[in-house]
């Protein structure tokens, strides 16, 4: 009885222990199947919105924004000699870069406010700096910025100029081998047609580019002070300068009164015509 005991407790213990072993190797071999086939799918499939990658293809690269910068900038300031000159050196400062100064105007006489205006093209990496520079040269009155996105039409342009390429090339290909006068005549009337949209699309494209890699800024400055020169005119200048001015004003007086002469006189003419025949039939009338 004993030894039928201390059997069924080996067996036991053997059947246990083989459980365990059975149970320890499933848990290391992974999730089922039936599992596994969801984490592939979540793994992958494509995040909403995103792009499809074909396998083995690499991404394409982000098409570079072509966005025109421009800025406004009206600073006053004591004196505006001075300030042209750090404008100066600012502009000098991107002229390696690629800046350059588009347009200057400076206006003003003796006792009034000068004003100057400078239009500058500046490189996108300066552009910043340029326009902090630049509102720090006096008492800041406006300061704006504005960008357009051009990328669309630029592509456009692009595609149009490609065709037309296209075009032109397969003309020229025709055109060499054409035979009769008439079909060689009009190949060249549709190449020179073709050529010249392809000359007007590349001068827009041209445009465009240069409006998007350097941006325009507008510089204004105003004078506080009245402009006294540093030589003041002398007596006979101011008297010079007046009887001119005053000739001018004769001038412009008689040359206003005249127009208004001339503007008068059909309808004078007119009012004569008119009034001739009331007068003679008037008086006959009252005569006895």
């Amino acid at each position: 009885m004993k030894r039928l005991l201390s059997t069924l407790g080996v067996s036991l213990i053997v059947c246990s222990c083989t459980l365990l072993l059975a149970l320890g190797c499933g848990s290391d071999r992974g999730p089922s199947p039936n599992t596994l086939v969801p984490m592939v799918q979540a793994q992958a499939a494509p995040a909403p919105g995103a792009p499809i990658q074909v396998a083995g293809e690499a991404a394409a690269p982000p098409a570079r924004r072509k966005i025109i910068y421009t800025s406004q900038i009206d600073v006053v300031v004591e004196n505006i000699a001075s300030a042209q000159q750090r404008l100066t050196k600012l502009i000098e400062s991107v002229r390696e870069q690629g800046g350059y100064l588009s347009r200057q105007e400076l206006t003003g006489a003796s006792g009034s406010h000068r004003r100057g205006s400078w239009t500058i093209r500046i490189p996108l990496a300066q552009f910043d700096g340029f326009v902090s520079a630049v509102e720090q040269l006096g008492e800041l009155e406006r300061s704006s910025r504005d960008a357009q996105d051009v990328t669309e039409a630029y592509a456009d342009l692009e595609a149009r100029l490609r065709n037309k390429q296209s075009s032109e090339e397969r003309l020229i290909s025709h055109l060499s081998k054409s035979a009769q006068l008439k079909d060689t005549l009009e190949l060249e009337r549709e190449l020179s047609r073709v050529r010249g949209e392809v000359e007007q699309l590349q001068g827009q494209l041209n445009v465009l580019k240069s409006k998007s890699d350097l941006a325009t800024v507008t510089v204004s400055l105003l004078e506080r002070q009245g402009y006294v020169p540093p030589i003041k005119p002398t007596f006979g200048a101011q008297l010079s300068r007046t009887f001119d001015n005053s000739w001018q004003a004769l001038l412009a007086c008689g040359q206003a009164l005249t127009l208004m002469v001339v503007a008068l006189s059909p309808w004078l003419a007119a009012a004569v015509l008119i009034a001739t025949p009331a007068w003679l039939i008037a008086r006959r009338t009252s005569t006895p």
